[in-house]
């Protein structure tokens, strides 16, 4: 299971709806903006500490980023 896309779209809907810059999400969220970018654009499968850094710079939680993800991923992650 591969859920680098669904949260890389997510995290690009969040900013969006919140009219951040990746900048700020970056400078938020401890990371350079370059990876917010690859993140964003799918250049980059994402890691927990990406996660991480993207919640602290979106001021969201984990499942906002899982947003639309099958249920049985999140069962097997024990997140539901």
């Amino acid at each position: 299971m591969d859920l680098s896309p669904l949260i890389a779209a997510n995290a690009r809907a969040l900013r969006a709806r919140k009219q951040l810059r990746q900048r700020h999400v970056a400078e938020r969220g401890g990371i350079h903006r370059s990876v917010v970018s690859v993140i964003e654009s799918g250049r980059r499968r994402i890691t927990w500490e990406d996660t991480i850094a993207l919640c602290r710079g979106l001021d969201c939680g984990v499942m906002d980023l899982l947003a639309g993800a099958d249920p049985a991923d999140l069962r097997d992650l024990h997140l539901r």
